[in-house]
């Protein structure tokens, strides 16, 4: 397997085969750390076997003792592309994208899922024909999910979480993140300040 350039703060990413990647829990020394990665993919497996397969989300494939195989985005997290395309984004592909970013939200909420981390690296870019970039949502490690138990336990960064609501996970939580992070905006600079 060939290790790839895309980092997680939980993840190592190694190519399968083209088109499917290997995502596992990065390696510690500190013993805390290496049970809360592991509670992290444990999260991140059980959501994915409660999302139904929709087209903005990444395709998991499978669950192995090395970590998940999902799908590989051809063009990488959202963020990196456009840091590097900003320019060159027509204004009918960022609507395209807010569209689609809206879409991957909705079908999360009608199944019970708040994925509480969102930001432009855990949306990715993919080429699903020569002349179609689309959007995938990814990285489910610190979502929440009332009806299975589980909390992931993580709250959206600095500019992406709304600072006069709750420490506590909710779709409002997910919903002030998309308005944060709709990519027909400027991506090039946060829309709130961090300070």
């Amino acid at each position: 397997m060939a290790a790839l350039k895309y980092y997680g703060s939980t993840s190592s990413f190694s190519r399968v085969r083209p088109g499917v990647i290997l995502k596992s829990p990065t390696q510690v020394w500190e013993e805390k750390l290496t049970k809360e990665f592991a509670r992290n993919f444990l999260v991140k497996r059980q959501i994915f076997d409660r999302l139904s397969d929709h087209p903005r989300i990444v395709r998991f494939t499978m669950g192995m003792q090395q970590g998940l195989l999902l799908a590989e985005a051809s063009h990488g997290n959202l963020q990196q592309y456009i840091d590097e395309n900003n320019s060159f984004i027509p204004l009918s592909l960022r609507k395209k994208w807010c569209r689609q970013t809206a879409e991957s939200i909705t079908n999360l909420h009608s199944l019970g899922v708040i994925h509480s981390d969102l930001r432009p690296d855990n949306f990715l870019v993919h080429a699903t024909s020569t002349a179609s970039l689309d959007i995938w949502l990814c990285d489910f490690g610190g979502s929440t999910c009332e009806e299975l138990g589980l909390d992931g336990g993580h709250l959206p960064e600095a500019g992406f979480f709304d600072p006069t609501q709750e420490y506590v996970s909710t779709p409002a939580t997910d919903i002030f993140s998309l308005g944060s992070i709709l990519p027909c905006q400027d991506l090039s600079r946060p829309n709130y300040p961090t300070k």
